[in-house]
């Protein structure tokens, strides 16, 4: 790749849409779904059961909009901060928050979640 054609993320939008279907979306490559986001969810839910993961805050500094990672720790920790270095990120993050029409579906992280705690 030449070096004058790659983006440089903290000053060029950030297509999350793109990085939320290729690699965590319940549509994606099986494969890629289990290595990106099946595989470290289970390895935090399993930390963090163990005892490793724990404290009042958490700070996450994370490359997209994604907060898969974070739902099996959350109930350990009383605060958590997502810091993100793209608008459009945090734009995906809000409308996520806010249940807004085209927010991204988590819905399969979370039926990840509840079947690592034993639950439906």
């Amino acid at each position: 790749m030449d070096r004058s054609t790659r983006k440089h993320y903290h000053k060029h939008e950030i297509d999350s849409q793109d990085i939320y279907d290729t690699y965590f979306s319940a549509s994606a490559d099986k494969n890629l779904l289990d290595e990106v986001f099946i595989f470290p969810m289970k390895a935090v839910f399993n930390a963090s059961k163990l005892g490793h993961i724990k404290g009042d805050t958490l700070i996450d500094i994370s490359s997209s909009a994604s907060i898969f990672h974070l739902l099996p720790i959350c109930t350990y920790f009383k605060d958590i901060t997502i810091l993100e270095f793209n608008d459009a990120c945090l734009k995906d993050l809000q409308k996520w928050l806010n249940k807004e029409p085209g927010a991204f579906d988590w819905s399969h992280a979370s039926k990840i979640v509840a079947e690592l705690e034993g639950c439906r």
